[in-house]
Formats: C-alpha cells, sequence, structure tokens
C-alpha cells in the first residue's frame, strides 16, 4: 500500500499529490515515536524562523480510502545538502492515540530508509530538529477546527493540540524512537544492548544470566 497525500502550501501555487511509501512495508509495523521529537519540533517552530506550522493538508488516501487529515501531520523539510524529506505521522485510533511513522518519500529518502533499516530512524529525526544543518523544516497540518480564534499561531495551536492528546511512552535516555527490548527466554528479564540500548544494536544480552541474542529487524 502507498499513501497518496494532497497538499496546498505558500510555496506552491496550486494542489499537490505527493505519493508515499507505506512504511509497513520496510519494518512490517508502524514505528512509534514518542512526544519529545513533537515537542522539540514545536520549540524550534517558536524560535527558528526556518521552521513553521501551516495548513495546507487538504485529504489523504490510502488503500483506495479518502480519509480526512485531522489525525495526521506532513513534515515536508530540506536540509542543507538539499535533500528532501517528507514524512507522514498518524494518530490513527487503532495506535492507542500514538504517533505512528506512516509514510516516507521521495524516493531517494525512502532507499536510505530500506538500506539502513531501523538504525536509520533515529538519526533522521535527529537531523529534522537540527536547525544548524536544515533549510527549511514545515508541518503542514489540516485547517484549524477550533471555533474561537487563538491568540497563538492557530496552525502551531493545532500541532500542539495533536501533541497534548498523544499518549505518553517510554523514552529511553532521550531517544525519541520508543525502544521494546525482547525478553530473555531463559529467566524473562528485559535484553539490553551490549552497551547503551539504543535500536538498532545488532547484539542483545540479558543482564542476568547473560544469554545473548542477535537482534533481527
Amino acid at each position: 500500500m502507498a499513501f497518496k497525500v494532497i497538499t496546498r502550501t505558500s510555496w506552491a501555487p496550486n494542489y499537490l499529490t505527493i505519493e508515499l511509501e507505506d512504511v509497513y512495508n520496510i519494518f512490517s509495523s508502524y514505528p512509534l515515536v514518542s512526544k519529545k521529537f513533537f515537542k522539540d519540533l514545536v520549540n524550534n517552530i517558536e524560535r527558528k524562523n526556518h521552521y513553521w506550522a501551516e495548513a495546507g493538508f487538504q485529504e489523504i488516501i490510502a488503500n483506495g480510502q479518502r480519509y480526512e487529515p485531522h489525525d495526521w501531520i506532513f513534515i515536508w523539510a530540506i536540509d542543507f545538502k538539499d535533500r528532501l524529506f517528507w514524512i507522514l505521522f498518524s494518530r490513527a485510533v487503532e495506535l492507542g492515540g500514538r504517533g505512528a511513522l506512516a509514510g516516507i518519500g521521495p524516493p531517494e529518502f525512502t532507499e536510505f530508509i530500506k538500506q539502513f533499516g531501523k538504525n536509520s530512524i533515529i538519526p533522521t529525526l535527529t537531523l529534522i530538529n537540527d536547525p544548524e544543518k536544515m533549510k527549511k523544516v514545515v508541518v503542514i497540518v489540516s485547517n484549524p477546527i477550533e471555533a474561537k480564534k487563538p491568540k497563538i499561531n492557530p496552525e502551531l495551536q493545532q500541532f500542539k493540540l495533536w501533541i497534548d492528546q498523544l499518549k505518553m511512552q517510554k523514552n529511553v535516555k532521550g531517544q525519541w524512537f520508543p525502544s521494546f527490548a525482547p525478553v530473555c527466554p531463559v529467566c524473562n528479564q528485559k535484553l539490553v544492548g551490549l552497551a547503551d540500548y539504543e535500536v538498532g544494536f545488532a547484539q542483545m544480552i540479558c543482564p542476568n544470566c547473560g544469554y545473548q541474542q542477535k537482534k533481527k529487524f
């Protein structure tokens, strides 16, 4: 399955239909991303001129169905190497109100993710939130649905509301991608990395009995 995202942004005179790779096709799941990433993104929007939010998300099409964009956000970013990043996040009901990485593009970025797997997620999110390395980062949301106009930027207010409604997730040592360590089959303790646990460690070990397991992606 692929996603089609329809946008109307300030830098494009017409509606754009953007095709994204379904992340499930790569990882057989939708990686969950903790609130910290989104909160850091809000901080950058509030402080940096080349980070902003705007209401340009019109519609999303997936598996032949059309969806309202209120429970989705779309990031359009360009770094100082002029690399383009399209990232779609979902807060679907079946995810329990959690933020999930759902779609990516363009093809060059998709191939990078396919090549390096889950090892590429944290570096990408870190890059997106590094103002020194990005030329432009735009959070594209749907049109604000509040009846009263908020005092702050209404698009940013809607993005903040989206974040506030996300359920809290375990945030291991400040990492944005929550880790769900496998369990030791010998003594049922959580396996950890041979060094500080992060997504992408190839070798896992039980701190209780010493059982080792190669991590599968």
